[in-house]
């Protein structure tokens, strides 16, 4: 697994010159639909596109990654309640009654469709695979985790943060309200410039060891800021031992 690491330190400019090089160099072309299904992780982490209920005691069904206008692949095909890699994935699942890739690629990303008998209609699923921007941080330290968005080519109503799916604060602008997790109460707050910059960053003060994970950084029901996703690694605080040694020798 491939894991992206960067400064703290980027200013911006710097993030929004890293997502356009992103797109430049790996650009996957995207069918969107109103009615999908929203799937999302990361890039190297688990997908399942389609779970072993999802067409259970069908016979025969079918999934699909439609990657462009006028461009589809058959990911898979069911039999038996059994389902089996099309060409070109036979590495990337192994036969059985779900589809759930090891390792997402970025090349995941899309419009999935899905069939089988014994559901009344196709199934659209959207997959969105995620580059996590990854930060450090120490116990007792504060540390920011990166999310911006244009507040100039729409109006934007709210911002939420979530660790996985669970709340770590919500802001809404016109009223003024901010609803924070239990676990974050106090300890949470984003930058005075959010709308006005377009700086929805997050401010964790006091980090704790159980604050390590991924943060969710969403504008809308279905837009996320730049990044959508920061993994945060927090590590123990390094205890000085040379001052220690020399405290204990004064002692003596």
């Amino acid at each position: 697994m491939s894991i992206l690491w960067m400064r703290q330190d980027l200013l911006p400019q710097d993030l929004e010159l890293f997502y356009s090089c992103i797109l430049l160099l790996g650009t996957v072309p995207l069918l969107l639909s109103a009615d999908a299904e929203f799937v999302h992780t990361l890039v190297g982490e688990n997908l399942t596109l389609v779970s072993s209920d999802r067409c259970w005691g069908a016979v025969k069904g079918s999934l699909v990654h439609l990657s462009s206008p006028g461009k589809s692949r058959d990911v898979a095909k069911l039999k038996k309640s059994q389902w089996s890699p099309s060409s070109g994935y036979e590495a990337r699942f192994a036969v059985g009654d779900a589809v759930v890739f090891e390792e997402a690629a970025f090349n995941d990303n899309g419009l999935y469709e899905l069939t089988c008998n014994t559901i009344s209609k196709t199934v659209m699923i959207q997959v969105e695979v995620l580059i996590p921007y990854e930060v450090q941080a120490t116990v007792g330290q504060s540390v920011k985790l990166p999310c911006y968005f244009s507040t100039i080519a729409q109006v934007l109503k709210s911002v939420r943060w979530e660790q996985d799916t669970d709340l770590v604060l919500e802001q809404w602008f016109e009223s003024g309200e901010t609803h924070c997790g239990h676990k974050f109460r106090g300890r949470v707050q984003m930058s005075q410039h959010a709308l006005s910059r377009g700086d929805l960053s997050l401010t964790i003060q006091s980090v704790q060891l159980q604050d390590q994970g991924k943060f969710y950084c969403k504008v809308s029901e279905r837009d996320n800021g730049e990044p959508a996703v920061v993994r945060l690694w927090v590590s123990k605080a390094i205890r000085n031992h040379s001052s220690s040694n020399r405290n204990k020798v004064s002692n003596i």
